[in-house]
């Protein structure tokens, strides 16, 4: 082979293959991409549930066990002091001294959607059930990001006993009947952390606390049922 032979065999590639092995390459790479970023956002939304459920699995947790200590005012007494469709403040008392006198919170939603708690400390004064509590406390974030759960209008429901020993069946808007409130029904939605939210990224939650001690049957102080009885 003369050397001007050689030299036409390596001639290389023309423009116009170099343009379609460019597109095929692109087309490769973009494939990759795309399935690159649709991991990515499905791992980052599995991340955003795990912290949405960790947040409200602990604030539940936290929740039900000072409204399951907060019989502490004697038979009849119901731990209720104030309460509407997203804040409830109650008197509890997680000690295992019964002459220790019990703490004031509050649990709510504030408007910056965070689930707080406020402690109000234990009672400066007075003896049960008419204690006296400080009008501050230090406040504790449950749930960086809460909400209603879609379709609800309400994170805590109350619900009285009626003369038959039943829980009523509507739940009060308020507590306004407060010395009656025998249950507590509470829901929330929790939201991850960073405030992002898309669908599958939150948790739902819902609980009920009965504030009863004993059996309808055992109660004696009236022919209605009352809390903590």
């Amino acid at each position: 082979m003369t050397w001007r032979a050689r030299l036409r065999d390596e001639r290389g590639y023309t423009l116009i293959e170099l343009i379609l092995a460019s597109a095929a390459g692109l087309l490769v790479s973009g494939a990759a991409l795309a399935i690159i970023a649709v991991s990515y956002e499905l791992l980052r939304n599995d991340a955003d549930r795990v912290d949405a459920n960790q947040q409200g699995r602990t604030a539940m947790l936290e929740i039900e066990q000072l409204l399951n200590s907060s019989c502490v005012g004697g038979l009849g007494y119901s731990p209720v002091q104030a309460g509407s469709a997203n804040s409830i403040t109650f008197v509890a008392s997680q000690a295992d001294n019964p002459a220790i006198p019990p703490s004031e919170y509050q649990i709510y939603l504030s408007g910056s959607n965070q689930l707080d708690l406020t402690n109000y400390g234990q009672a400066t004064g007075g003896s049960a059930p008419t204690w006296t509590f400080s009008s501050s406390g230090p406040t504790q974030t449950l749930i960086a990001h809460a909400a209603l759960v879609p379709g609800t209008s309400a994170i805590f429901s109350y619900y009285p006993y009626t003369s038959t020993g039943a829980l009523q069946t509507g739940s009060l808007t308020s507590v306004s009947q407060g010395s009656n409130v025998a249950e507590i029904g509470i829901q929330f939605e929790a939201q991850p952390t960073d405030g992002v939210t898309v669908t599958g990224s939150n948790a739902d939650f819902a609980s009920e606390v009965v504030l009863r001690l004993t059996p309808v049957s055992t109660s004696t102080l009236s022919t209605t049922p009352l809390p903590c009885s």
